[in-house]
């Protein structure tokens, strides 16, 4: 009897370890080694990094980084020059290209042209970026802050994903295919006049208010609300660094960051600092495991005498745009881990973001 049971055992125990095996090549690319700290389960990981620092993170890979895949490419690049005409077309139809003026910039080695436009109806800058803001944007720009209008509201005007959809298509239009979204703000009725009330409380605002440095609209309606759709570009599926950063003092790097304005009107504000078009593959690196990050994460904050509370939030991949080379005239895309990490101020919270090479041997550390 005992030799029968150990006969419909052993196919049982071999699926088993079969099972177990396919769940660890799956992870292969978040974790070398089990823990009793944290746990890293498909895409999140929880539990404890250091006593300041708890865990409860979203994990973003590419797609592209399964069980069979665990190289990055990194990308000679180069900043892309959108079609000023075509832009202003599709934005503000009715203005004539002798409307508008020319200002010409060295921007990694390159000569890019801007066009720019301002007076009361709208105002712009077109070259490497797109600034858009028109007369109807005017006052979700001035008011908008991303804690006032975080809360998901429904704005009757129009469906979230439908006004979503409709801002890709006109993105497409531009030049910008199809970017990643990253968070959606919610700019209605109540959460606006809550904003304009903090403003008119400023001491000097009466003062700005006449000088014209400050604006004032008193009444909302439900149909004034406005969605603000926070976006990034990205290449094989990472994201670029949504913001740019500055080195040796005067070169700003910009990021691939976009923000629309969007209401009844359709798309009436849009910002996006640059698109970066990916060209050859100049070299190609190994992914690190979560683990290696991690551990690179914990040994930086237990060298740090500090009883500040953290908590790791997200984890993900990001290319960094960088210049390298003489004059710092070439561009590259270089992939890094992102460790994006919570804490609180008082009723203020605030984000950490610190970034290592993507094989985690070293932090990368941007200025």
């Amino acid at each position: 009897m005992k030799k029968k049971a150990l006969i419909l055992l052993f196919p049982l125990l071999i699926l088993s370890l079969f099972l177990i095996g396919c769940e660890e090549q799956r992870n292969s690319q978040l974790s070398e080694a089990e823990t009793t700290d944290y746990t890293i389960k498909s895409n999140r990981v929880s539990g404890v990094l250091t006593d300041n620092i708890s865990i409860d993170a979203v994990i973003n890979l590419p797609a592209k980084l399964d069980e069979d895949e665990k190289n990055i490419a990194v990308y000679n690049a180069a900043m892309r020059e959108f079609d000023k005409t075509k832009v202003i077309n599709i934005l503000e139809p009715k203005l004539k290209p002798e409307q508008y003026t020319y200002h010409t910039e060295n921007v990694f080695g390159t000569e890019l042209e801007t066009a720019i436009y301002n007076d009361e109806n709208a105002s712009f800058n077109i070259g490497h970026m797109i600034y858009y803001e028109s007369k109807a944007c005017e006052f979700y720009s001035y008011l908008f802050r991303e804690d006032l209008f975080e809360s998901k509201k429904t704005l009757t005007f129009e469906p979230e994903e439908q006004a979503l959809e409709h801002t890709f298509q006109i993105l497409e239009e531009l030049g910008i295919s199809r970017p990643e979204w990253k968070k959606t703000y919610y700019m209605e009725k109540e959460s606006l006049k809550e904003a304009e009330k903090e403003q008119s409380a400023y001491e000097y605002f009466a003062d700005d208010l006449k000088k014209g440095k400050a604006l004032y609209r008193g009444e909302w309606k439900d149909s004034d609300a406005c969605y603000v759709f926070d976006l990034t570009v990205s290449v094989d599926s990472i994201p670029v660094l949504e913001k740019g950063y500055l080195i040796d003092d005067y070169l700003f790097v910009f990021g691939g960051g976009i923000r629309v304005f969007y209401s009844k009107d359709g798309i009436i504000g849009i910002e996006v600092e640059a698109v970066y078009d990916a060209g050859e593959i100049s070299d190609t690196v190994e992914i690190a495991p979560l683990d290696t990050v991690l551990n690179q994460l914990k040994a930086k904050y237990e060298s740090i005498m500090s009883d500040e509370k953290l908590e790791i939030s997200n984890i993900g991949v990001k290319y960094i745009p960088e210049p390298q080379g003489r004059g710092r005239s070439e561009l590259k895309l270089i992939p890094v881990w992102e460790v994006i990490l919570k804490g609180q101020d008082g009723d203020n919270q605030y984000e950490i973001a610190v970034y290592y090479t993507i094989d985690g041997k070293k932090e990368k550390v941007l200025p």
